[in-house]
């Protein structure tokens, strides 16, 4: 069975994180992150995001490692990477978390068209567009819409995080976090941040 893979974006976690359960339902799973600097074009994340991204990688990968997997990264354009990680792993089908922000959309579209992929929700208490008034449509005011929200509320229980994560048979190559530089050195203005956590 050739692996999936799981493209993460905004959902660097492995409890309730239903696109990494349906990807486990069909068998092996290469987790795979890519810092794509150029698709948000000017709203590329700034360097307090980044520090964080640095450590919430770190965390990822060792939640996933106790689980008998483990995060490949990777720098560059999402649909490029995505396509040539799926070539290197004989994968034909991509599992992701749902995004709304138009530069995800378009590199969605991207990948779709080379690849099977899989949208699942799972970053917001519902997905937005099913929320609807009387008629069908989506709300324009937000006082109606957050009441037909909280007629929904709460949301379901969310889901525990996997015992186990089958690895593939050969990972495919990964960058090394540390290369990224991804938490600042000069000056080190996240020197008095203290422990990260989670």
């Amino acid at each position: 069975m050739p692996p999936a893979i799981l493209w993460l974006r905004q959902d660097l976690r492995t409890t309730d994180h239903p696109a990494l359960l349906a990807a486990i339902a069909e068998g092996p799973v290469i987790p795979l992150y890519i810092l794509d600097d150029e698709s948000p074009e000017t709203r590329a994340i700034g360097g307090a995001q980044r520090w964080w991204l640095h450590h919430s990688l770190a965390a990822l990968d060792a939640s996933l490692r106790k689980r008998g997997s483990r995060l490949v990264l990777r720098c560059g354009a999402v649909a490029e990477i995505v396509e040539s990680v799926a070539a290197e792993a004989g994968s034909t089908r991509v599992h992701a978390t749902r995004c709304y922000e138009p530069w995800w959309r378009h590199c969605e579209e991207a990948i779709d068209a080379r690849l099977e992929l899989r949208l699942h929700d799972g970053n917001y208490l519902a997905p937005p567009e099913s929320i609807t008034n009387a008629q069908g449509a989506r709300y324009r005011v937000f006082t109606p819409w957050y009441r037909a929200l909280l007629e929904r509320m709460p949301p379901a229980l969310p889901h525990a995080a996997p015992d186990h994560i089958p690895p593939p048979r050969a990972w495919p190559a990964s960058d090394n976090l540390a290369d990224w530089g991804l938490t600042p050195i000069s000056p080190d203005w996240a020197s008095g941040f203290g422990d990260w956590r989670l």
